[in-house]
């Protein structure tokens, strides 16, 4: 059985067309919060929301 790496890109990296939204899976109280951190506290795109282990990122 072959093993993966998991992709690591800064979330800063990633961007996001108007209207389009990023879900991920399995993600951690803290991963969020770390992911928040990076952002900074005045950011205001993208919208991160956070819900059951489920991280959403949504730009409008």
């Amino acid at each position: 059985m072959a093993t993966s790496a998991p992709v690591t890109i800064p979330i800063r990296a990633m961007t996001l067309s108007p209207g389009s939204h990023l879900l991920i899976e399995n993600v951690s109280w803290q991963q969020y919060e770390s992911l928040l951190a990076e952002l900074g506290e005045a950011r205001r795109v993208p919208r991160v929301n956070y819900c059951r282990k489920m991280l959403r990122q949504l730009r409008q």
